[in-house]
Parts: structure tokens; C-alpha cells; sequence
């Protein structure tokens, strides 16, 4: 049996100064497995990992309770006006084809979601 393996990256996005608080307190919300949310000094945010994300309440630490949809709109608020964040995920069982793919494009006025299925 194969395993389904992925990888995620982010376009990354500037977190304004004074909404670095609300931030860091929304990342804490949520747990993202294997996915590294990280917010570097001078408030640059990332979202990368070997792994498709599934993001889910971290209090609860319920897989099953699939609350990916609810971060990406929680995120809206925070991308800066005008600009997007975009997370690229790919992944496949052991390199073969099919691969699947997905864009999610996140702006201040909704989320756009593009899968690539070969």
C-alpha cells in the first residue's frame, strides 16, 4: 500500500506592526500538523510543509474536525489590501500519476481554490 505524500508552500505575506498580537494569537487557535506557520522579525508569515494541510482546532487536536476552510477565512482580514497570499500544495502516492494539486489564493475579498488533477 502507498502512502500519499505532499508538500506546501506559501507566497508568504507582511503582518502589519500592530496586528501582530491578533496574529500570533489566531496561530494559536488552530494546530497544522506537519505544516510550519512561522512569523519571522520583522513580521514576514510563512506557511510550508511536507504535508497537505489540514488544519484543526488545537484545543480539540481532532483530525477528523477539518477546520482548514475557517483558518483560510480567519486569515482574509491580514492579507494586506491589494496583495494576495497564495499556499501551493502537491502530492502524490509514491510519485506516480496521478499527482494532485491545488492553489488556494487568499485576498481581503474572499479565497479562490484552482486543483490541477493530471
Amino acid at each position: 500500500m502507498a502512502n500519499f505524500e505532499a508538500v506546501t508552500a506559501s507566497s508568504g505575506m507582511q503582518i502589519k506592526k500592530r496586528d501582530l498580537e491578533k496574529f500570533e494569537t489566531l496561530l494559536k487557535k488552530y494546530a497544522f500538523g506537519e505544516i510550519t506557520t512561522e512569523v519571522d522579525e520583522s513580521g514576514w508569515f510563512h506557511f510550508y510543509g511536507y504535508e497537505w494541510p489540514v488544519i484543526y482546532d488545537m484545543e480539540d487536536n481532532n483530525r477528523d474536525n477539518d477546520l482548514t476552510e475557517k483558518f483560510y477565512e480567519e486569515l482574509r482580514p491580514f492579507v494586506p489590501k491589494g496583495k494576495q497570499f497564495i499556499i501551493q500544495c502537491i502530492g502524490g502516492e509514491k510519485c506516480r500519476f496521478p499527482l494532485s494539486a491545488t492553489e488556494i489564493v487568499i485576498t481581503r475579498r474572499g479565497i479562490k481554490y484552482q486543483s490541477f488533477n493530471a
